[in-house]
């Protein structure tokens, strides 16, 4: 299974990892609920966006922005449609679309 970055522990890093990784990943722990948010939001609040689309509105790398994407899908908060858009590369990209959850689990998740 690979290795999942995970954004809780900011101590744990696998051995070989560079001091550039760690810097990383501590700014991205800093920034994890931020990123959740705002992604959850645009695609709820969008009816449903690419992954190139958040990169555009929410001015994210491809990288942040799909990583994101999968730990919400992961955590139950975004689902594939069955849609799909053009990318600005002319390629054909999922529509993410927000699952529907409680009000109460929403607030505990973010």
């Amino acid at each position: 299974m690979p290795y999942r970055l995970d954004t809780d522990t900011i101590e744990t890093v696998p051995t070989g990892y560079a001091d550039t990784s760690i810097s990383s990943k501590a700014e991205i722990a800093k920034k994890k609920n931020e990123y959740r948010r705002k992604i959850y939001y645009a695609i709820r609040w969008g009816g449903g966006k690419t992954c190139d689309e958040i990169e555009v509105s929410l001015g994210l790398r491809h990288q942040t922005a799909s990583c994101f994407i999968r730990f919400l899908t992961q955590d139950g908060l975004l689902t594939q449609s069955n849609e799909r858009r053009v990318t600005r590369s002319g390629r054909s990209a999922i529509v993410w679309k927000a699952a529907e959850i409680r009000q109460k689990l929403q607030q505990e998740l973010f």
